[in-house]
């Protein structure tokens, strides 16, 4: 395993509890795209398994129970949100972590300095400490670690579990680590709170998540991930019911109440463009059809999908949502797996009426290969970016349209070349929500 980052906080944050409102982490001033915001240390180590296997909480459970925890994990998890509304009251900080972090450190100094393998829960703070936060603190420490019940650590591990069906594809590479699916808890993470269209992007490093800035915050703008991976590209319906069912709340992010407020019709065609993508769908015998290299089966699936696209664009242009605006993409981003899954339909056809000596003009019975304009396939890259923002995800999609628009119409064609600065448009955006992944 390469370089592990260093935990640290970026001073520009702090956390509050609004009037009204639930704990949050906030701005203390304006943060620059890109700005590393936090390096979290997960609490007990990072389950893993193969890659595109889920891993729920309960996976995480067995797994932190197998293990002997520090006492400073045992504190940092006992004052993570437990679904209690005094928890959600909780004045929980950076600084507990921090300390809780340290004080396990020169208990363990201390104790083995005179011969000990462990730290003395009666240890003395570290030197430097100022009393208030000192004594009284690690005497909170030893309280509040020491109430833990089996029934609050599985709530607590149900509420703040994150993780991910794969690493990151441009991290894990690059630091020679295999791909993998995992789950983990990250306390400072824990503090954040979820939005559908977040404004951070976490990677995984190490058994470190490294969390940056994924657009320019203003002073006083909370901090938000997206507590549901790839699964937030579904529509509003889906989606709260995922979170209610996981975490227990109603989201009512920009994005959500932007969905509530669409005319019926819309909300319908994209419920209808979600149902359509699923299993049964109207992508049914794809995979096959790919297997085969089924020119005609392809572009007919293709063709199929394509004209249920038709009448949503309609819908979307009769409720005022012009191409290219970021409420577009939004609302589209509700049915990102049908835009996913045509896409690929589209470009397996045209790749298999050209293997099978066809053309655009004269595959799949005179109607043709379905064309594939760059400008759509980097359309798909924005409504990606809605939800997961800076993430490799995005840039392997990004590179896999560049890719394919230069196999179809030659690198030098102007088709490539309009594909190239799209793609290195999304290369700059990405590279400065996850710049220095590999060292921190």
């Amino acid at each position: 395993m390469g370089h592990q980052p260093r935990s640290q906080v970026c001073t520009h944050l702090s956390f509050n509890i609004a009037k009204g409102k639930t704990r949050r982490v906030v701005t203390k001033r304006e943060v620059p795209l890109g700005t590393l915001l936090f390096v979290s240390e997960p609490i007990g180590t990072v389950a893993r398994s193969d890659p595109g296997q889920a891993l729920l909480p309960m996976h995480l459970i067995d797994h932190l129970r197998g293990q002997r925890l520090s006492e400073a994990d045992r504190y940092k998890l006992a004052v993570l949100y437990d679904g209690t509304p005094a928890s959600q009251q909780r004045q929980t900080s950076f600084k507990d972590f921090e300390f809780a972090t340290a004080t396990t450190k020169a208990w363990k100094s201390r104790a083995a300095a005179k011969g000990f393998g462990g730290g003395a829960t009666g240890s003395k703070q570290p030197q430097g400490q100022q009393p208030a936060a000192g004594a009284a603190g690690a005497q909170q420490q030893q309280r509040v670690s020491v109430e833990m019940t089996q029934g609050r650590f599985e709530s607590i591990v149900n509420y703040n579990a994150w993780g991910s069906e794969i690493s990151d594809i441009g991290a894990a590479p690059a630091r020679g680590e295999k791909f993998s699916s995992f789950v983990g808890i990250w306390p400072e993470f824990s503090l954040l709170n979820h939005s559908c269209i977040p404004n951070t992007t976490a990677t995984l490093i190490g058994d470190r998540l490294v969390v940056r800035a994924a657009s320019l915050l203003p002073k006083e703008a909370q901090l938000t991930t997206n507590y549901l991976d790839t699964k937030c590209g579904v529509p509003l319906s889906e989606r709260r019911r995922a979170l209610q069912v996981s975490y227990a709340f109603r989201c009512g992010c920009a994005r959500c109440k932007l969905e509530e407020k669409l005319p019926e019709e819309l909300q319908q065609k994209l419920e209808s463009l979600h149902q359509l993508s699923l299993e049964g769908g109207v992508f049914d015998g794809l995979v096959a059809a790919a297997d085969a290299k089924d020119a005609a089966a392809l572009s007919a699936i293709a063709a199929r999908a394509t004209a249920e696209v038709e009448p949503f664009e309609a819908a979307l242009g009769a409720a005022g949502l012009q191409a290219g605006t970021l409420d577009r993409a939004a609302v589209c981003a509700g049915a990102a797996a049908f835009f996913m899954a045509l896409q690929r339909a589209k470009m397996l056809a045209a790749s298999a009426a050209e293997a099978s000596g066809g053309s655009d003009a004269g595959a799949a019975g005179g109607e043709g290969a379905p064309r594939v304009d760059p400008i759509d396939l980097f359309d798909l890259v924005e409504l990606l970016r809605v939800y997961q923002p800076g993430g490799a995800a995005v840039l392997a999609t990004a590179a896999d349209a560049l890719s394919y628009t230069a196999a179809r119409h030659g690198p030098g064609s102007e088709q490539a070349k309009a594909a190239l600065q799209l793609f290195l448009k999304v290369r700059v955006r990405v590279l400065e929500c996850t710049h220095a992944f590999v060292h921190v």
